[in-house]
């Protein structure tokens, strides 16, 4: 903010690269300004004559305004700029002891809202904090606050666009927070729930037409390989092809995140994902004890109903459909671990090996889709010949690739259906939460 002016009123007003961290949290509310800071530097270059170590040195006149208390400090900065650091180690020790100064423990900002009076929000804890005795509705608020904050914190990654974990991480806190409303879906009133999830669909349906680029333009050089050498040369044309969508499907996700309806929805949505209503009846007061065996046992047994459909050759639908409910038992398990403790992680432990085979063979056929969608598009149809026989045979090798994950598929389910494994899953259900 240029010294004079009017602080900014909402996070859309503030300039573009600090909009993108801020909004996240502050969605549309209004800003409230705590404190003020003001900076005077002065900088000087430094050259070593005989080291020739080239460096900068800052001396920084910070004055901050709080409510109630005011201050100021200054800080001194070397950096260096090229060759050896021996030479403005030795200056900063000089300048250290000669002037007395301290090694800060802390950034600016910090010290700054702490010579205000200010204490910066403590981080968000590592776990929802479940117990027995907590009640339905309270359970999934304090599970979707810690979803809604990983959010919240990929969020600025994925707009910026400088790592492409920014998208994977929202995402994947998208996802769980789907299978939160699923899990705790008696706690919240249908029509509202509906909204919620409605919500939830939009966010992983903008999501995932980036991260499907994400995924392809960062595999495409090993799934190249999977082909004939003449061929996989051919690719080329493809690989720009999905850089140019990549770039279209960007600049659409971050007009839609930063847009006034989105962020509109994204705060009713998290006053409905982290309330908790005074008054709770019906299942949405029921404690933990008394729902969350009930929810471990039907998420395991629809995994081991599903797995029992599948046969030889059965449709993909029915492998999809395994996968789903095996991920869906994670999440749940993901939730209540805090109940459960290692009981639950070493049953867990157990379906490695069957999500990791469920997962090659999904990755395979959603390769296999997006590929073919990609190529039917206008632009994809403009592509050379070649490189359409090439992608050809790129979709083939992925169909290669289902066919192995398939047949990997029947020794894992063998194995995770054993009787021992039943018995263990099924034990869970019969802990008595809260005893001692």
């Amino acid at each position: 903010m240029r010294r004079g002016s009017a602080p900014p009123e909402r996070a859309s007003e503030l300039p573009e690269r600090l909009r993108h961290y801020a909004e996240p949290f502050a969605l549309g509310r209004p800003l409230v300004e705590v404190a003020r800071l003001q900076v005077d530097r002065t900088l000087r270059e430094l050259q070593g004559s005989l080291s020739g170590v080239r460096g900068s040195l800052a001396v920084d006149r910070v004055r901050v305004s709080g409510q109630e208390r005011a201050g100021e400090f200054t800080e001194v900065e070397l950096e260096v700029l090229s060759g050896d650091a021996v030479g403005l180690a030795r200056l900063a020790s000089d300048l250290q002891h000669r002037l007395g100064l301290v090694p800060s423990a802390s950034d600016k900002l910090t010290r700054a809202l702490a010579l205000a009076g200010i204490e910066p929000p403590a981080p968000g804890p590592a776990a929802p904090g479940l117990v027995p005795e907590m009640r339905l509705r309270e359970a999934a608020a304090r599970i979707l606050t810690l979803h809604l904050s990983a959010l919240a914190q990929a969020e600025p990654v994925a707009r910026l666009g400088e790592d492409v974990e920014g998208v994977h991480r929202m995402r994947v806190a998208t996802r769980r927070m789907r299978a939160t409303f699923r899990l705790f879906a008696d706690a919240f009133p249908p029509k509202k729930l509906e909204r919620a999830l409605s919500f939830m669909r939009k966010m992983g349906s903008e999501l995932g037409r980036v991260r499907d680029l994400d995924v392809m333009l960062e595999q495409l050089p090993a799934l190249s390989r999977e082909v004939p050498q003449i061929v996989a040369a051919d690719l080329e044309p493809l690989r720009e092809l999905l850089v140019e969508f990549h770039g279209r499907e960007r600049r659409r996700l971050v007009a839609w995140l930063s847009s006034a309806p989105r962020l509109a929805r994204a705060q009713a949505f998290q006053r409905f994902a982290t309330g908790v209503p005074l008054r709770l009846r019906g299942a949405a007061a029921r404690p933990l004890r008394e729902v969350a065996p009930v929810l471990l046992e039907s998420a395991t047994q629809r995994v081991f109903r599903r797995g029992a459909q599948v046969r030889k050759n059965s449709p993909p639908e029915r492998l999809h459909a395994l996968r789903i409910a095996a991920k869906r038992l994670r999440y749940t398990a993901e939730a209540l671990a805090e109940l459960y403790g290692e009981d639950l992680a070493r049953c867990l432990r157990r379906m490695v090996k069957l999500q990791d085979v469920l997962g090659a063979y999904n990755d395979a056929h959603v390769a296999q889709a997006v590929l073919s969608r990609w190529i039917d598009t206008p632009q994809g149809r403009r592509l050379p010949r070649r490189t359409l026989v090439a992608v050809g045979s790129l979709i083939a090798a992925q169909d290669a690739r289902a066919d192995q994950a398939r047949r990997a598929f029947r020794k894992a389910w063998r194995d995770f259906s054993r009787e021992k494994v039943r018995l263990e899953f099924e034990a869970l259900g019969r802990l008595q939460l809260g005893s001692p």
